[in-house]
């Protein structure tokens, strides 16, 4: 798989993650039930929205009203596949509107930090992995490139003695007379 497409591949993942969590977690929290129906409707949605938008770099203001917008949607899926009645106890229509529109908030900043971020982890691990790759091909280069992990992983044994020098019972103070 090329990175491009690797990223692609994270980037509808962590869509379709962010997506389906955060809207079920709002609509929870704003009083309403989750039904597996409901629940297998929206991870289904939530995927084929996060394949839509993995080549795409959306702003902040349209990735936040697409998110708000398929919070509404996932929330009318919830509400005609479970039993969602606002009755005496339960939180009002206005409670479920602030919750939805919260985790769509959050599910924007999830999702554009980590875009940057699965970008930054891809590109590390390919080169990481090329580093690899280049040294276990040639001899001299993986006895180099062991020798510098270890020293990187084993402490220097000039640090322990120097703080061992000077160690041992005080010296009894001299006093000239």
């Amino acid at each position: 798989m090329r990175p491009a497409a690797a990223n692609r591949v994270a980037r509808a993942a962590l869509v379709a993650t962010a997506l389906a969590v955060l809207s079920l977690a709002g609509h929870a929290a704003g009083g309403g039930g989750v039904d597996p129906v409901g629940l297998a409707l929206v991870v289904l949605l939530s995927g084929l929205l996060g394949a839509a938008l993995a080549g795409r770099s959306l702003s902040w203001l349209k990735l936040t009203a697409l998110l708000v917008a398929g919070q509404g949607l996932l929330h009318l899926m919830m509400t005609f596949t479970s039993s969602h009645a606002h009755a005496g106890g339960e939180h009002g229509a206005s409670a479920m509107v602030i919750a939805h529109v919260c985790a769509a908030g959050l599910a924007a900043i999830v999702i554009r930090n980590a875009d940057d971020l699965i970008g930054r982890w891809t590109s590390f691990l390919r080169a990481a992995i090329a580093a690899w790759r280049l040294a276990l091909a040639r001899p001299a280069l993986r006895t180099e490139l062991l020798r510098q992990v270890l020293a990187a992983a084993v402490p220097s044994t000039t640090a322990l003695h120097r703080g061992l020098r000077r160690r041992g019972p005080p010296v009894a103070p001299v006093f000239a007379t």
